[in-house]
């Protein structure tokens, strides 16, 4: 009877072993922790779940599943395969996941290094997008203010002020609000980033306070969720490319830079852990922008010391 159990209990471990040792098994398992954690965006795990997906779908025939068996040709044909049939951010997030499972396999002690060492992640070019001028987001605001009855445009004011995304914007309470140091508390934990602080602007204060006066700390700051259907009409009127809640944000990004805030202090207020994404896919150089600072640039070839007079030949002489 003991001599069954101890081979059962063998049979069992060995059973555990393989499991660990199965890559996709292993994937799986790496997803759903990370999943786990406070700070994912439920879309996240979604778009992780699908890259599994994809894997597996792609994974090369004769190529083992085994941990310790997978060599670095076989994750090379699968990348090859990637590229002829998705995008550069898709092949950018299957080559995270495999990364990040080989990780754990050697944590575990599955295998002693990674063979996906030589994937490289793609660069991905920044799609192009529109800011308005300081000039068209005032008509904006003064479009969506005279709605009837609508709180949409205190949205778009406060996304625009905050460079919040609408998703941590619909969590900010009026008891977030600290009139003491001037900040605005941030809670919501969106694409892996941390609660933060962001300043109160002295041109947003008065709005604010209207907002937070006679009412509850624990209600919602901004009474409307989305203010889409009013933008869409307003970006129309104005006559310029519809704007979203996200445009926004880097409107906001774009003008702290162009103010001449330094990038590490932009990024804590809009909770970017990487500088590179903050520079390439919010920031925007604006036409007017650029103008006003090209009138900073002086050579001093027309300084009135250092200007020397033509002499004008009179009409007698060639």
């Amino acid at each position: 009877m003991l001599n069954a159990e101890r081979v059962r209990a063998r049979k069992q471990d060995r059973q555990q072993t393989s499991d660990q040792e199965d890559f996709f098994k292993l994937m799986s398992d790496t997803l759903e922790r990370r999943a786990q954690r406070a700070s994912q965006n439920p879309k996240t795990t979604k778009y992780n779940n699908e890259c599994m997906g994809i894997i597996c779908k792609l994974w090369p025939s004769k190529a083992s599943h085994h941990v310790k068996e997978i060599t670095p040709q076989a994750l090379t044909k699968l990348r090859n395969r990637l590229e002829g049939e998705y995008s550069a951010t898709r092949q950018n997030g299957c080559i995270s996941i495999i990364n990040w499972t080989f990780k754990d396999a050697m944590d575990l002690g599955l295998c002693a290094h990674s063979p996906s060492t030589h994937l490289q992640r793609r660069k991905v070019k920044a799609k192009p997008f529109f800011l308005p001028t300081d000039e068209q987001f005032k008509q904006i605001l003064d479009y969506m203010k005279a709605k009837p009855r609508s709180s949409t445009w205190r949205l778009v004011m406060f996304l625009a002020f905050t460079g919040c995304r609408i998703e941590a914007a619909n969590q900010v309470k009026v008891g977030d609000i600290d009139w003491k140091h001037e900040l605005i508390h941030i809670t919501a934990r969106l694409k892996n980033s941390d609660e933060r602080w962001v300043p109160i602007l002295p041109e947003y204060a008065a709005e604010l306070r209207s907002l937070c006066r006679n009412r509850k700390a624990t209600e919602r700051l901004i009474p409307c969720k989305d203010a889409r259907r009013h933008l869409t009409e307003a970006c129309e009127k104005v006559g310029i490319p519809i704007l979203t809640h996200h445009s926004f944000r880097k409107f906001f990004a774009t003008k702290c830079l162009e103010a001449g805030i330094d990038i590490f202090t932009v990024a804590s207020w809009t909770g970017h852990k990487n500088m590179q994404t903050l520079k390439d896919y919010y920031h925007r150089i604006r036409v007017l922008h650029s103008k006003k600072e090209a009138q900073k640039v002086h050579f001093g070839i027309h300084d009135s010391e250092k200007i020397i007079p033509i002499a004008v030949p009179s009409r007698g002489t060639r």
